[in-house]
């Protein structure tokens, strides 16, 4: 196998087409996570954003985006929830190998999708998931499958009808052309977790140039609850394939005790025909938001893979010596000892 590692802003266009067509060859790729747009645009604000090309003689049969520290390992891509290699489901990697020849002696992950084609031959890692909003079988059959059988609940409801006291009726747009509330959405992100402004424009950049993509299937979405004309909460996520990946969600910090965040997930699964998903993906980590509304999971695993190297080789030596050694020599010396009684 044939390792060429490029920026990801040198992936040319017959390159993107290629990784497309493994992407639609396996269901765990499927959605905006893993489109190359994705990737290439995060990397015209990041540096250090490479992509392996693993290629047979038939070919280029896989893509391994990746970014690579100073410290020689290679890490989660910010702003991308997941890490992958993307590839046909009929492949299988030596991930050790391939580290090696990109010349890093680790990769750590937080979310590796299609873990099962990756052979590690040292690392440590866990299985965690993903939690997703399925409701490719319809609404009703999602709303049945939740654990109170209600969409949102009865507390939930009980706040939409209080906000609406107080702010006169509200509605939901859900896929709006407005780009002045990405700039709202990260105002109130960068005041409700005291973040640096310069990472709350980075954002907004970021997604300013998605939502100006002319991909005809990725793309950005805003959806946004509304008082008159105040706004109210904000999402930005990404579509593809019918898969909706939400990136960044906030609200007006001044109607908290309404669980905006609650009743804008609220409006967005009882309306996802208008936001033509079926697949609502909020990503790996745990929330009470993600908890109340989840009826699916995307399998993932968590943790480091090491290359193949004569440090590893030395550190399993080490290991070898430290750990498994002295264990044989206890149960040796308690098999003598048994031996003279």
């Amino acid at each position: 196998m044939r390792v060429d590692v490029i920026s990801i802003q040198e992936l040319s266009e017959s390159m993107k087409e290629r990784w497309l067509d493994l992407q639609s060859s396996n269901p765990f790729f499927f959605g905006p996570s893993f489109h190359p747009e994705l990737f290439v645009s995060v990397g015209k604000f990041h540096p250090h954003i490479f992509v392996a090309l693993l290629s047979t003689d038939q070919g280029i049969c896989g893509f391994f985006p990746f970014l690579k520290k100073a410290t020689d390992s290679a890490e989660k891509i910010p702003h991308c929830d997941y890490e992958a290699i993307i590839s046909g489901p009929e492949q299988h990697w030596d991930i050790g190998g391939i580290l090696k020849k990109i010349g890093v002696e680790s990769w750590t992950f937080k979310a590796l999708a299609g873990s099962d084609n990756i052979k590690p031959k040292r690392g440590d890692f866990r299985e965690i998931d993903s939690p997703r909003v399925d409701l490719s079988e319809g609404f009703d059959k999602y709303a049945a499958s939740l654990q109170h059988g209600q969409v949102g609940g009865e507390d939930l409801m009980r706040k939409k009808k209080a906000l609406e006291r107080a702010m006169g009726p509200i509605h939901f747009v859900a896929d709006s052309n407005d780009t002045r509330l990405i700039r709202q959405l990260m105002d109130w992100k960068v005041l409700r977790y005291r973040q640096e402004t310069g990472w709350g424009k980075l954002h907004v950049d970021l997604f300013e140039y998605i939502q100006h993509l002319k991909h005809p299937r990725f793309q950005g979405v805003l959806s946004a609850i509304y008082a008159g004309d105040r706004v109210l909460a904000i999402n930005y996520g990404i579509r593809y394939h019918r898969i909706l990946k939400g990136m960044v969600m906030s609200f007006d910090p001044e109607f908290e005790k309404y669980s905006l965040g609650h009743l804008l997930l609220y409006f967005m699964i009882t309306q996802y025909e208008a936001l033509d998903y079926n697949v609502l993906d909020f990503g790996p980590g745990e929330h009470p938001k993600k908890e109340d509304f989840t009826n699916s999971a995307l399998p993932v695993i968590q943790g480091t893979f090491n290359a193949d190297s004569f440090k590893e080789r030395v550190k399993s030596i080490r290991w070898l010596y430290r750990s498994v050694l002295p264990l044989a020599r206890s149960r040796r010396n308690s098999n003598m000892a048994a031996s003279r009684n």
